[in-house]
């Protein structure tokens, strides 16, 4: 609790080092809001014994928190989608990305038996987070021009089923998302069903 108590203490200093500045410009008002709503978000968050993912489309990066702490932080080398500030709230991953599991060994060997490694996590995958958005996660076609158009054409395609209602798809909101491959397999290997996801503004700058 001590860790809790240290933690949400830092998140709320973060605000209010905004609100010391005089006079605020509305843009200084605006990122005060901003940090505001994320640090009350993010304080019901980090109340609970989860991990929870933050991302700052401002800061351009991910974060598996826990108990306001952070763990970890993957850089977003590139990001698009609507208005950041039209996403932020809190979301829940429906479910985990796919996992490419490798051929399991004979049972009467349990030494040799198949273990899942960040090897195994896919770098290109979907993130269908509750209420309706979708997270595109891929490579940068500069490192891996295959994957990453792969990426593109199941983006596109998924688009395409969105706006003819297939499968009763409906058009909801993207964010696409470029990490490199090995932080895009980390965070296919952190995230877990029903994770919450808070989108919002971390810092003031």
């Amino acid at each position: 609790m001590r860790a809790l108590g240290l933690a949400l203490a830092g998140l709320a200093l973060s605000v209010l080092s905004v609100s010391a500045s005089t006079p605020p410009s509305p843009v200084d008002s605006q990122r005060l809001a901003e940090l505001t709503r994320a640090l009350e978000d993010e304080v019901k968050l980090a109340a609970r014994p989860q991990v929870y993912l933050v991302f700052d489309p401002f800061d351009r990066a991910i974060l598996v928190k826990s108990r306001g702490l952070e763990l970890h932080r993957f850089p977003v080398l590139e990001w698009r989608g609507p208005d950041p500030h039209r996403l932020a709230g809190v979301f829940q991953l429906k479910a985990r990305p796919p996992v490419s599991r490798p051929k399991a060994a004979p049972v009467d060997d349990p030494e040799q038996l198949a273990v899942i490694e960040l090897k195994d996590m896919p770098s290109a995958y979907e993130l269908h987070m509750d209420p309706g958005l979708l997270i595109l996660i891929a490579p940068p076609a500069s490192d891996h021009p295959v994957v990453w158009a792969f990426s593109q054409v199941r983006e596109w395609w998924w688009r395409l089923l969105a706006v003819l209602h297939v499968g009763g798809r409906t058009s909801v909101p993207r964010i696409r998302v470029t990490l490199e491959e090995d932080a895009a397999r980390s965070l296919a290997w952190s995230v877990t069903e029903q994770m919450p996801l808070l989108i919002g503004r971390t810092r003031e700058s």
